[in-house]
């Protein structure tokens, strides 16, 4: 008891409130400096910038961030140590658990609250600000998020923010979070605290354990792992429960969904053109007559007086068809880098989820994207995983494959109004696609990628060889006749293989690689696709062909 009084003496003697309220930062916790925050050092030069900016000019830009990601990855030290610098530099700082609010009867008028307290200049933090999805909200989880009336309201007392005074959102679930608190004006700064890589994670622990090789060592380990894993290992090393050689046996808290989603969150909301590509043609050995049909489609759509004077209509969709490791994703890379647009690449089971009206959405979500940053090529690769035939799927799969493919179905109508967006899609497997996609108007353009041939064949050789800095003395069109059948992708694993066998028999030293590596290599590794299979792929070529006449300049 005697103890207690001491505390609650020297609390009272030091101007701190006796009875702290849940919406008050706790007066007795540490500091946390800018240099005990590992990494994100373009993070850290934006708040100090930015709470330099409030206590000298009373205002800045930006009226509100969003900091997101996984959880232990750091979120809550960085908003630390930038209540320490508003600390010292005479800015208020306030915090709201948004759990607490979650809780209260009545969370608008705490928001109020706080909201009111703000003097210029100051900061507002929201802590777990995921948790009001599901204030006050019934229904879907649509529903929850776009129609919840704390983020309705929440909205409102942001926008009545007098200037100089900015307020900072942390979340781990950042899809949560409604597309209206994210416009210009509100939350309109995103930065995203992602896991530790190998340089912070050799930072984090030289700093906790004070041995450099040991940290070295340990860095190397803990790939995937986040800050607190990180700290906790750290701790239990240095307790002497944890042996250094056993820290793979401690499970990661890294919610790799949640790390998903966040990544999604953090490209949608992205300003940079992260959706640029380094692949051209010349990269692609071989399909030349595969390059002329592409080239010929794309030329009718980004020019116009072709089309007018061909008297073609531009496809709306190329459906690129053939066995795997042929190129088709390459293909559909060179395309987006030869015309200099965005690429939004992602696969058909990107479009699946349990929950009905997700996958609308989620297509839908895709399209607006392809608008906005027009002209804009969307790939979809896998298409077969996403628009399967509809009635062959049983139970629920089939309720959501159904939206998928009535939802592209909508969208790809739709694109003749919306000029410059291309769809291409790629697929392993043709014959399971659903029938009404493949109908003119949508993917009317279905180019057949087979395995090169034999000039293919040998360029692609070329091109593996000329990437190696191990010498080589290899008869090229011995290995080219010997690889008949076989793919690209292909070809690269026999390289591969062939590399990987010398280093192992020669224990550790390559020496030269010759045409009798390359034979050996190849009895042992027989081609991805057989004939049996390339006939599979040609009947489709020949029952679903739509290619319209391509002139002789093409040929």
């Amino acid at each position: 008891m005697e103890t207690f009084r001491t505390a609650l003496r020297e609390r009272i003697e030091g101007g701190v409130e006796s009875r702290p309220t849940r919406w008050r930062i706790d007066e007795m916790e540490a500091d946390v400096q800018w240099r005990d925050v590992g990494g994100m050092r373009d993070e850290k030069m934006a708040f100090r910038r930015m709470v330099a900016s409030l206590a000298e000019e009373g205002s800045y830009p930006s009226r509100g961030f969003v900091v997101y990601g996984p959880g232990g990855c750091g979120k809550t030290t960085l908003i630390r140590a930038v209540r320490t610098e508003a600390r010292k530099r005479s800015v208020a700082f306030h915090r709201i658990g948004c759990a607490s609010l979650y809780l209260d009867s009545q969370p608008k008028l705490r928001l109020d609250f706080i909201f009111q307290r703000a003097l210029v200049p100051s900061l507002i933090v929201m802590d777990k600000v995921e948790t009001l999805a599901y204030a006050d909200g019934t229904g879907t989880d649509d529903s929850r998020i776009n129609e919840n009336p704390v983020f309705t309201y929440m909205a409102e007392k942001i926008d009545a923010l007098p200037e100089g005074v900015v307020i900072i959102v942390e979340t781990n679930q950042p899809n949560l979070l409604p597309e209206s608190l994210l416009r210009s004006g509100r939350l309109e700064t995103q930065v995203y605290v992602e896991p530790p890589d190998e340089s912070v994670r050799r930072w984090m622990f030289a700093r906790l354990l004070r041995n450099d090789d040991l940290a070295r060592e340990l860095a190397l380990q803990t790939k995937g792992y986040t800050g607190a894993d990180i700290q906790r290992i750290a701790e239990e090393i240095a307790a002497g429960r944890l042996r250094p050689s056993k820290v793979l046996g401690f499970k990661s808290t890294l919610n790799y969904a949640e790390h998903a989603n966040c990544t999604l969150f953090r490209r949608r909301h992205s300003r940079e053109p992260v959706y640029r590509t380094d692949v051209t043609w010349d990269d692609i050995g071989g399909l030349h007559s595969v390059k002329r049909e592409i080239q010929f489609a794309m030329d009718l759509i980004y020019d116009r007086p072709l089309q007018t004077k061909l008297g073609l209509d531009a496809p709306r969709g190329i459906l690129l068809q053939g066995p795997p490791g042929c190129g088709k994703t390459m293909l559909a890379k060179a395309i987006a880098n030869q015309r200099h647009v965005p690429l939004i690449s992602l696969k058909g089971t990107d479009l699946l989820a349990k929950w009905l009206n997700w996958s609308v959405l989620k297509v839908r979500e895709v399209f607006t994207e392809a608008e906005e940053k027009a002209p804009s090529i969307i790939f979809i690769d896998e298409l077969d995983s996403a628009a399967r035939r509809r009635g062959v799927e049983e139970g629920g799969s089939d309720a959501v494959v159904r939206e998928v493919v009535g939802e592209l179905l909508t969208q790809m109508d739709g694109i003749k109004e919306k000029e410059d967006i291309m769809v291409i899609a790629a697929t392993n497997d043709p014959w399971s696609i659903d029938d009404a996609l493949l109908r003119p108007g949508r993917f009317d353009k279905i180019i057949y990628v087979p395995p090169p041939d034999e000039v293919g064949r040998r360029e692609i050789v070329e091109k593996v060889l000329g990437k190696t800095r191990i010498p080589h003395e290899i008869d090229v069109d011995r290995v080219v006749k010997a690889t008949e059948g076989y793919s690209g992708a292909d070809i690269e694993n026999l390289y591969q293989e062939t590399l990987t066998r010398r280093y192992i028999d020669r224990k550790g030293r390559v020496g030269r690689i010759t045409t009798a590596d390359w034979l050996n290599t190849l009895t042992r590794t027989p081609p991805s696709v057989s004939k049996h299979v390339l006939k599979y792929y040609e009947n489709f070529r020949a029952v679903k062909r739509m290619d319209k006449n391509i002139p002789e300049m093409y040929m």
